[in-house]
């Protein structure tokens, strides 16, 4: 069972300057500080899956391209971050601040990029497909890594840069896959000419990085999955044709089943787009996925709260509901972090808010319905707003039933009041469920006519009142935001 619920409160929320830190935005932007102090704390285990993917990157001979697939919201572009960071900290052509804490890199993975010097240049697709044609904000991209590396600027690099970019420019509207459809014509042998000379630009371009500051360059291309179906179908065909110089590894970092619905969109969907796809793999870095990241969230969603600095604490009812739900629901990383950023919330609310032991009905939907209906929220949006306007309340205890820690504090709520369990006898499954949806029928409902309101005010005996708005709307008072942004 859970501690009593003033214990809970005064080991969780008694000094609220020990808590400033906590209450903070936790879907942060992988910035370059933010992405250093992940890899030194190493809080998702990916020291590990860095070193291979880096030892593939090694490994491998150009051309070459790589998918790393992994569902929405697992963390795929901070992944990617990591990852260049860690080729810019081991390339010291790269004019960057480099950490002065050099323990947070492998050892044996350094010396061995001392030898391989890559330069990375990351692509947000999705930041980028407002243009008609991909090729001229890519090229653009890898033109201004010039500005962040130490490579002779008197070789005209933007000259270069800017021919190609006009050459891609006046290949607009020109589909490479349709070039045979004009065979008969001069079109044909025109576009055939822009776009030997647009690849010969690119080797130049790309020539004019290397090989003064790398070896090899990558090209990450970044959430693709985002992108309109023709851009995100141009990029890759683009990117295939355009990139054939052995010193140059694509990465594309996406969601491939979302890619390939997305593709359906511009072939049909008979289209095999998963085989269309494989056309531009030549490895798929499965490894990095969600597997591994849903194992840790699964099997660690404490350390995890405590890495994302959430405000927990192990006695503390309302987290430990919240820690059942994030372990049951295997959520992404980006559904974790907001969940958090309400269970942070939620958790300043109730320590702002006490409540009284002898009114058990407040106090389980505070404790235990709050976090119930904030995972709904997130997890199970159809089957909440289906609560949240009185219609089916049967869909919460049938929702938290697997949680322990929620029954726990459920059995506890039943025979601190009410004539719920006759004297010597304990709480069953209808039992439980009919207090869940009494409780639930004293928040969402209003009025007297309706038969379960009556059936609840008459089993319940509740002396306090319930914070209607906050529980159905899950949007808490305007003093908890304040504090929360104050800190």
């Amino acid at each position: 069972m859970c501690d009593n619920i003033s214990n809970e409160k005064k080991g969780t929320f008694s000094n609220a300057k020990e808590k400033k830190e906590h209450m903070k935005r936790l879907d942060e932007e992988p910035t370059c500080e933010l992405t250093r102090e992940s890899l030194r704390r190493d809080q998702l285990g990916r020291r590990d899956i860095i070193a291979q993917f880096i030892h593939l990157l090694c490994n491998v001979d150009g051309p070459y391209s790589i998918f790393i697939d992994a569902p929405w919201g697992t963390g795929k572009t901070f992944f990617v971050k990591q990852v260049i960071e860690t080729l810019r900290f081991a390339n010291p052509n790269i004019d960057e601040n480099a950490p002065s804490d050099t323990s947070i890199f492998d050892s044996n993975l350094m010396s061995n990029l001392s030898r391989e010097l890559f330069l990375p240049i990351y692509f947000n697709a999705w930041e980028n497909d407002h243009f008609s044609d991909p090729i001229a904000p890519l090229l653009a991209t890898i033109a201004t890594m010039a500005d962040k590396t130490k490579v002779n600027q008197d070789r005209s690099i933007f000259d270069i840069a800017a021919g190609a970019i006009d050459c891609a420019l006046s290949l607009k509207g020109v589909d490479a896959g349709k070039f045979l459809e004009a065979i008969n014509g001069n079109d044909f042998l025109d576009a055939f000419r822009k776009r030997q000379e647009l690849r010969t630009k690119t080797e130049e371009l790309v020539s004019a990085l290397l090989p003064e500051v790398a070896n090899r360059a990558v090209l990450f291309i970044d959430e693709l999955d985002r992108c309109r179906p023709e851009f995100a179908m141009q990029l890759l065909e683009q990117t295939k044709s355009l990139f054939l110089q052995d010193n140059i590894v694509v990465v594309y970092s996406t969601d491939r089943t979302q890619l390939a619905y997305s593709l359906q969109g511009v072939y049909g969907q008979n289209y095999d787009c998963q085989r269309y796809l494989q056309r531009f793999c030549d490895h798929d870095g499965d490894y990095v996925s969600s597997i591994q990241i849903t194992y840790y969230l699964k099997n660690n969603p404490i350390k995890y709260l405590e890495a994302k600095q959430a405000d927990i604490h192990d006695g503390y009812c309302f987290t430990k509901i919240s820690e059942r739900f994030i372990e049951q629901n295997n959520g992404s990383l980006r559904d974790c972090n907001r969940f958090i950023d309400k269970l942070n919330q939620g958790a300043v609310y109730i320590r702002m808010t006490p409540d009284s032991q002898r009114d058990w009905p407040i106090s389980f939907s505070k404790n235990a319905l709050l976090p119930t209906f904030l995972a709904m929220a997130e997890y199970e949006p159809e089957q909440w707003e289906m609560v949240k306007t009185g219609r089916r309340f049967d869909h919460v205890f049938d929702f938290a039933k697997e949680n322990d820690k929620f029954m726990e504090f459920l059995d506890r709520a039943i025979m601190g009041g009410g004539g719920y369990v006759e004297k010597g006898g304990e709480p069953t499954d209808i039992i439980r469920k009919e207090y869940v949806e009494d409780v639930c029928a004293e928040i969402f409902l209003d009025g007297y006519d309706d038969p379960r309101l009556i059936r609840s005010r008459k089993m319940l005996s509740t002396w306090g009142s319930f914070d209607k708005k906050t529980l159905r709307t899950l949007s808490f008072p305007e003093n908890v935001i304040a504090e929360i942004d104050d800190d």
